[in-house]
């Protein structure tokens, strides 16, 4: 046999030697392959739910903001309502209850005077209709004598 033919001999034992020794390291490298494919499936089926949480969370965010904004303007509105309430009370208190503590006043000092007033009309009334009585009597006497 010639060096090159013991050479090809050497290479195809080589071969055959190295094809079985690595043989299961192939078959254990394309499992390993298999499981990290699945793995990256995985791992990208997370990314898409992870991606879709951060939509929601973002749309969340959004809506408690709104909220927050909601809840602001509330506030003002009820501090405006506060501040409006407070004047009306003041408004009540300094202006309203003292004018209307004198309408009350002039109004009893005028219901005493007509109530006093009121016994000496009817009184006056009275005596109105006495008189009359008295000048229709004495026009009929007047007349009967005349």
């Amino acid at each position: 046999m010639t060096n090159s033919e013991l050479l090809a001999a050497i290479a195809e034992m080589f071969d055959t030697k190295l094809d079985e020794k690595l043989g299961p390291l192939v078959s254990r490298l394309e499992a390993l392959e298999n499981r990290l494919e699945a793995l990256e499936n995985r791992f990208e089926a997370l990314e898409n739910r992870l991606e879709a949480l951060e939509n929601r969370f973002e749309a969340l965010e959004n809506r408690v903001g709104t909220l927050e904004t909601k809840s602001d303007s509330t506030e003002n509105s009820i501090a405006s309502l506060t501040n409006a309430v407070i004047n009306i009370q003041l408004l009540i208190e300094d202006q309203i209850l003292p004018r209307l503590q004198t309408i009350e006043s002039c109004y009893l000092d005028t219901y005493e005077r007509y109530s006093a007033g009121a016994d000496k009309i009817q009184a006056t009334i009275d005596d109105v209709d006495i008189l009359k009585k008295v000048v229709r009597r004495h026009s009929e006497l007047l007349q009967m004598t005349s």
